[in-house]
């Protein structure tokens, strides 16, 4: 049974970690740590001992024994560092994630507050503190997932609690969903802002407004498609140096084409634009890259969100148009509905098209 108490001018519940069964995991994430600490202590002590190569001196000698072996030397030397020290470091994240998920299953609490203000929610793990905030305004409805009550919020999905029984977590549900139902209105959406954050809202020639996605994430993808470019026809030249007949040609041709693969793909990233525009029954994508455009028209059009599962078991949720015997995914997202169905709504008012939503949850709300 769940049971809630007055929280300042609202409401609040607890759910704390429970049950046996959470031995097994905890017994499983000791484990591992036990083998990360032994990782952790020989890239420390690899890591004292190339640097006391490096720089010539006693480097933390006291505290990191040296290892035995010849550490590399030369121009190779940095190299290694510096890869040892990415590792090091993405390695001590790991493990202090994992840490923090031990502490959350032995001695989790989460702790769900509601009312005037919004909806606050703070997950604790022992001396974890991890706390989210959302404007009642903000939520389109609640939903269980996989053992866990999220939050669908107009941009994204919100884990509230994954504590407790099923039965509390439907209560828990049905008290948040009274207190959005009773709370105001959202106000409308500017004219002239995304309602998603993987688009930005723009002008087109018509002074109307079209989506595009963002640029920052087109571009790094782009650089780094380019380095890899350049980096496989060094590998081209190096070929050239140290291999003759038949290796050279097979070292060339699979550089090579890969080297442009990449090139090209990294030009495409860097310089095409890409925008969504909408009209009455209709959308349209546009590409321009160096003055070209291509255009695609989807006319009578149809939105639908749809569902599918990967080999891994992650749920799929994608935004779909159709029309003119063509189709294309416009948004998709890992486990969260919210994304797509905000766009797919968005669309469908501004376009007067259907927005087709038969594989939601039935548990999945929007807001009114």
């Amino acid at each position: 049974m769940l049971t809630t108490e007055p929280s300042g001018s609202g409401q609040q519940v607890t759910l704390r970690a429970s049950g046996i069964l959470r031995i097994l995991p905890a017994g499983f994430l000791t484990a591992w740590l036990c083998g990360w600490a032994v990782g952790e202590w020989f890239a420390l002590r690899l890591m004292a001992s190339m640097l006391r190569t490096l720089l010539g001196w006693s480097f933390l000698a006291r505290w990191f024994p040296p290892l035995g072996g010849q550490m590399p030397s030369g121009h190779v030397l940095p190299f290694f560092v510096g890869f040892l020290s990415l590792w090091l470091v993405l390695w001590t994240i790991g493990g202090a994630g994992a840490l923090c998920q031990l502490m959350a299953v032995l001695f989790g609490r989460d702790v769900v507050r509601w009312g005037p203000d919004g909806l606050e929610i703070t997950h604790w793990a022992l001396l974890f503190r991890a706390r989210a905030h959302l404007p009642a305004e903000e939520i389109t409805g609640f939903r269980t997932v996989r053992g866990a009550l999220v939050a669908d919020g107009r941009k994204r999905a919100t884990r509230i609690t994954n504590l407790g029984s099923e039965d509390q977590l439907q209560q828990l549900g049905a008290l948040l969903e009274a207190w959005r139902a009773a709370s105001p209105p959202a106000a409308p959406l500017a004219p002239d802002r995304s309602p998603v954050a993987e688009f930005v809202a723009v002008r087109d020639e018509t002074g109307a407004v079209a989506l595009a996605p963002p640029p920052s994430a087109r571009r790094s993808t782009g650089a780094l498609l380019g380095l890899l470019g350049i980096a496989l026809y060094a590998g081209v030249a190096s070929v050239f140096t140290q291999k003759t007949g038949v290796g050279l040609v097979i070292g060339v041709l699979f550089l090579g084409v890969a080297g442009a693969l990449c090139l090209y793909a990294s030009l495409w990233l860097l310089a095409a634009r890409e925008t969504w525009h909408v009209g009455p029954g209709r959308l349209e994508r546009r590409r321009v890259w160096f003055g070209r455009t291509w255009s695609v028209e989807f006319v009578p059009l149809e939105l639908q969100v749809k569902r599918s599962t990967d080999s891994d078991g992650d749920t799929r949720w994608q935004l779909v148009a159709t029309g003119a015997g063509r189709s294309q995914v416009i948004l998709s997202a890992i486990d969260d509905p919210s994304p797509p169905l905000t766009l797919g709504t968005w669309l469908a008012e501004r376009t007067g098209a259907r927005l087709v939503r038969r594989d939601l949850d039935t548990t999945l709300r929007r807001a009114s």
